[in-house]
């Protein structure tokens, strides 16, 4: 029997709660997952009416049905969820709202939770989080990450690794926002189904075949203000115009040290590449 959970307080002040659904399992219960690099300070309500205040580590919810969904209201402070590939993993199933909690990280937060989809239609508070690895992976993600506030993102490997319901366009970060200070990227997009993907991230140092593999849906990719060596193959290898244009997004490079995108002999002698975009902004260009 499903639980109806109509609760969704307001709240002092504005503060909206962070809401998932769970299943209680066979063993009808849920454990909150935190971590213990961060401070917590949250209290809880749950929708068979139990409640938990002041908690600064993992809470034990019992429920009293088995293998049934409840949903799980949090507020206070709970700067990360933290399931990591646990054994509860498959119990996780829908965040409704992300209310307005101030998230300190996404590292595997909902990474490998199967049954995991997001059906909230606000933004969460991401402007102090620095890594979203596995964030996402193999789950039904498709919320639109680009409306999400990356201006403190370090590491976003793997973040939507083989979430192949993902079909939203990517833009990190935009124009107004300016670059950011992303670095990691390997395995992050695979499979996706995104039309678009945006970079804006001057630090960028893993793009590779495995940050796009299988990304059969795309059409269009561009690293602005890209500043170092990178490779370009991806499953569908980009040729022609696609190379140009993503020559025209990388920088200037003209009295520094030339940095050098590889590809491979037939991306580079794919009809309608013209080289000189890249040679004359001084980059190396190298065939593999």
């Amino acid at each position: 029997m499903s639980k109806r959970f109509v609760y969704y307080n307001a709240g002092t002040l504005g503060l909206r709660p962070f809401i998932i659904k769970v299943n209680s399992g066979s063993d009808s219960q849920f454990t909150i997952p935190t971590n213990s690099l961060y401070t917590y300070n949250f209290d809880v309500i749950t929708s068979d009416g139990q409640t938990f205040s002041s908690i600064t580590g993992n809470q034990l919810i019992n429920f009293s049905d088995a293998n049934t969904d409840y949903i799980i209201e949090i507020s206070g402070v709970f700067p990360h969820w933290n399931q990591n590939n646990n054994a509860e993993k498959l119990k996780v199933l829908d965040v409704m709202q992300w209310g307005t909690i101030q998230w300190l990280s996404f590292e595997y937060s909902y990474g490998k939770c199967y049954n995991w989809r997001c059906s909230a239609n606000d933004v969460p508070d991401t402007k102090l989080v620095e890594d979203f690895s596995h964030a996402f992976r193999e789950t039904d993600f498709n919320s639109l990450i680009s409306l999400w506030d990356f201006s403190s993102t370090k590491d976003m490997f793997a973040i939507l690794y083989n979430c192949n319901l993902y079909t939203k366009d990517i833009v990190i970060n935009d124009t107004i926002k300016g670059t950011i200070s992303l670095e990691l990227l390997g395995y992050s997009f695979t499979t996706v189904k995104s039309r678009v993907l945006k970079l804006y991230a001057e630090e960028l140092n893993t793009i590779d075949i495995f940050s796009f593999q299988l990304m059969d849906s795309l059409e269009v990719l561009e690293y602005i203000e890209m500043s170092i060596s990178f490779t370009v193959q991806t499953f569908l290898l980009l040729v022609g115009t696609e190379l140009n244009n993503l020559a025209n997004s990388v920088k200037d490079m003209t009295g520094l040290t030339s940095p050098t995108v590889t590809m491979t002999t037939a991306q580079y002698n794919s009809a309608g590449f013209t080289p000189s975009l890249f040679t004359g902004k001084n980059w190396t260009i190298s065939q593999v």
